[in-house]
Protein backbone atom coordinates (compact mmCIF):
# COMPACT_ATOMS: atom_id res chain seq x y z
CA UNK A 1 0.00 0.00 0.00
CA UNK A 2 1.22 3.42 -0.73
CA UNK A 3 1.11 6.15 1.63
CA UNK A 4 1.07 10.10 0.87
CA UNK A 5 2.16 12.37 3.23
CA UNK A 6 2.17 16.20 2.40
CA UNK A 7 4.66 18.70 3.50
CA UNK A 8 5.15 21.73 5.21
CA UNK A 9 5.34 19.04 8.81
CA UNK A 10 6.19 22.46 10.72
CA UNK A 11 7.18 26.23 10.10
CA UNK A 12 10.42 25.24 9.37
CA UNK A 13 8.98 24.09 6.26
CA UNK A 14 6.95 26.87 4.90
CA UNK A 15 10.06 27.87 3.00
CA UNK A 16 9.09 25.46 0.46
CA UNK A 17 5.64 26.18 -0.74
CA UNK A 18 4.29 22.92 -1.47
CA UNK A 19 6.03 19.34 -1.64
CA UNK A 20 4.37 15.86 -1.51
CA UNK A 21 5.98 12.27 -1.03
CA UNK A 22 5.08 9.45 -1.57
CA UNK A 23 6.31 6.00 -0.52
CA UNK A 24 5.56 2.00 0.42
CA UNK A 25 6.80 2.80 4.31
CA UNK A 26 7.71 6.09 5.86
CA UNK A 27 9.43 6.28 9.82
CA UNK A 28 8.72 10.10 10.96
CA UNK A 29 11.06 10.30 14.42
CA UNK A 30 10.06 14.05 15.33
CA UNK A 31 12.03 14.41 18.15
CA UNK A 32 15.24 13.51 15.38
CA UNK A 33 13.86 15.58 12.40
CA UNK A 34 14.72 12.17 10.89
CA UNK A 35 12.15 10.68 8.23
CA UNK A 36 12.90 7.58 6.64
CA UNK A 37 11.40 6.01 3.71
CA UNK A 38 11.40 3.02 1.38
CA UNK A 39 9.92 1.15 -1.71
CA UNK A 40 9.35 3.72 -4.63
CA UNK A 41 9.51 6.85 -3.77
CA UNK A 42 8.99 9.77 -5.06
CA UNK A 43 9.13 13.33 -3.91
CA UNK A 44 7.70 16.29 -5.89
CA UNK A 45 7.59 19.93 -5.51
CA UNK A 46 5.99 23.02 -7.46
CA UNK A 47 7.65 26.47 -7.24
CA UNK A 48 5.02 28.75 -7.13
CA UNK A 49 7.30 31.49 -8.18
CA UNK A 50 9.08 30.28 -11.26
CA UNK A 51 6.48 27.38 -11.94
CA UNK A 52 8.93 24.42 -12.43
CA UNK A 53 8.53 21.42 -11.14
CA UNK A 54 10.73 19.05 -9.77
CA UNK A 55 10.18 15.20 -9.15
CA UNK A 56 12.92 13.18 -7.74
CA UNK A 57 12.61 9.23 -7.14
CA UNK A 58 14.54 6.54 -5.38
CA UNK A 59 14.17 3.42 -3.20
CA UNK A 60 15.19 4.45 -0.44
CA UNK A 61 15.37 8.17 1.49
CA UNK A 62 16.80 10.09 4.75
CA UNK A 63 15.37 13.28 5.11
CA UNK A 64 15.46 16.12 7.85
CA UNK A 65 12.46 17.94 6.84
CA UNK A 66 13.19 21.03 9.87
CA UNK A 67 16.59 21.67 7.40
CA UNK A 68 14.90 20.66 4.49
CA UNK A 69 17.09 18.47 3.48
CA UNK A 70 16.35 15.39 1.44
CA UNK A 71 18.90 12.42 0.56
CA UNK A 72 17.37 9.51 -1.91
CA UNK A 73 19.23 6.26 -2.93
CA UNK A 74 18.96 3.89 -5.51
CA UNK A 75 18.20 4.41 -9.03
CA UNK A 76 17.34 7.55 -8.16
CA UNK A 77 16.05 10.03 -11.37
CA UNK A 78 15.30 13.91 -10.89
CA UNK A 79 13.37 15.40 -13.50
CA UNK A 80 12.84 19.36 -14.04
CA UNK A 81 10.08 20.74 -15.67
CA UNK A 82 11.92 24.16 -16.14
CA UNK A 83 14.46 23.35 -18.17
CA UNK A 84 13.87 19.90 -19.44
CA UNK A 85 16.03 18.29 -17.51
CA UNK A 86 16.97 14.66 -16.19
CA UNK A 87 19.57 13.75 -14.00
CA UNK A 88 20.39 10.27 -12.99
CA UNK A 89 22.78 8.90 -10.47
CA UNK A 90 23.12 6.07 -7.29
CA UNK A 91 22.70 9.08 -4.76
CA UNK A 92 21.44 12.45 -4.77
CA UNK A 93 20.56 15.45 -1.54
CA UNK A 94 17.98 18.07 -2.99
CA UNK A 95 19.04 20.98 -0.08
CA UNK A 96 15.41 22.36 -0.68
CA UNK A 97 16.12 25.66 1.24
CA UNK A 98 19.11 26.07 -0.58
CA UNK A 99 17.45 25.62 -4.12
CA UNK A 100 20.25 22.80 -4.71
CA UNK A 101 20.31 19.10 -5.85
CA UNK A 102 24.17 17.19 -5.68
CA UNK A 103 25.41 14.07 -5.86
CA UNK A 104 29.23 12.73 -4.78
CA UNK A 105 28.13 9.61 -7.02
CA UNK A 106 28.51 9.08 -10.74
CA UNK A 107 25.78 11.42 -12.82
CA UNK A 108 24.32 11.67 -16.11
CA UNK A 109 22.55 14.57 -17.10
CA UNK A 110 19.95 15.30 -19.98
CA UNK A 111 18.63 18.16 -21.16
CA UNK A 112 16.28 17.92 -23.82
CA UNK A 113 15.52 20.93 -24.71
CA UNK A 114 18.92 21.39 -26.08
CA UNK A 115 19.80 17.76 -26.61
CA UNK A 116 23.07 18.09 -24.47
CA UNK A 117 24.40 15.14 -22.28
CA UNK A 118 26.64 14.66 -19.79
CA UNK A 119 28.38 12.34 -17.41
CA UNK A 120 30.76 12.87 -14.74
CA UNK A 121 32.14 11.60 -11.38
CA UNK A 122 30.07 14.25 -9.32
CA UNK A 123 27.97 17.45 -9.41
CA UNK A 124 25.23 19.76 -8.76
CA UNK A 125 22.63 21.76 -10.05
CA UNK A 126 21.80 25.12 -8.66
CA UNK A 127 18.01 25.58 -9.30
CA UNK A 128 17.76 29.77 -9.14
CA UNK A 129 20.89 30.04 -11.74
CA UNK A 130 19.62 26.67 -14.05
CA UNK A 131 23.40 25.70 -13.40
CA UNK A 132 24.81 22.20 -13.96
CA UNK A 133 27.80 21.99 -12.48
CA UNK A 134 29.75 18.86 -13.43
CA UNK A 135 33.27 17.54 -11.45
CA UNK A 136 35.85 14.40 -12.24
CA UNK A 137 36.02 12.99 -15.96
CA UNK A 138 33.14 14.94 -17.22
CA UNK A 139 31.72 13.83 -21.06
CA UNK A 140 29.97 15.96 -22.66
CA UNK A 141 28.03 15.49 -26.35
CA UNK A 142 24.59 15.47 -27.95
CA UNK A 143 22.00 13.49 -26.51
CA UNK A 144 20.55 12.08 -29.98
CA UNK A 145 22.57 9.45 -29.01
CA UNK A 146 20.92 8.04 -26.08
CA UNK A 147 17.77 8.29 -27.70
CA UNK A 148 18.08 6.39 -30.86
CA UNK A 149 21.41 4.78 -30.68
CA UNK A 150 22.54 6.58 -33.39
Amino acid sequence: MDYLTEFPIDKSLSIISHITMKAAQMTWESKKDLLIATGDLQIQNQDAKTGRSITITGKSLQARPGANTFTLEKDVLALASKPPLEIRTDKITWAATKKRVFSESPIKVLQTKDAMQLSAKAGEWQLEKNLVIARGDVIFGEALSIVTGK
